[in-house]
């Protein structure tokens, strides 16, 4: 009988465009453009047609929420995160998705206030 993993945060539907990057096996840094399938408190699932990362490399993940209605800006978020798995994705042709483990979060208005989730630095 297979073993199901509890997740420990509800995950919500949210896609919108990320800019990733990482460190390869040669030191070389890669940047790739990718966007969300779903987020929860500790992660997410990222899609992308340019490249994954391997599992286990640790990705610097960069997005731009638009302002929600009437509050007039837009939010900033960065984070840093490990990969956990990577699979093909149906939602396009060469498109693969992965899983990322949240462990450093700055949100960050437009309006300058700064807020810090998670320990270590980006």
């Amino acid at each position: 009988m297979e073993k199901r993993r509890r997740r420990n945060h509800r995950r919500f539907r949210l896609e919108v465009p990320l800019l990733l990057t990482w460190k390869n096996s040669d030191g070389k840094w890669i940047r790739i453009g990718g966007s969300s399938r779903n987020i929860s408190a500790e992660g997410g699932f990222i899609v992308s047609c340019e490249s994954v990362p391997p599992i286990n490399t640790l990705v610097r993940v960069e997005a731009t929420l638009p302002e929600a209605s009437g509050s007039g800006s837009a939010i900033k978020l960065k984070g840093v995160g490990r990969v956990l798995r990577a699979e093909p994705f149906s939602g396009g042709l060469n498109s693969y998705g992965f899983a990322v483990r949240i462990t450093n979060l700055i949100v960050r208005p437009a309006a300058g206030l700064l807020r810090q989730f998670g320990r270590g630095s980006l």
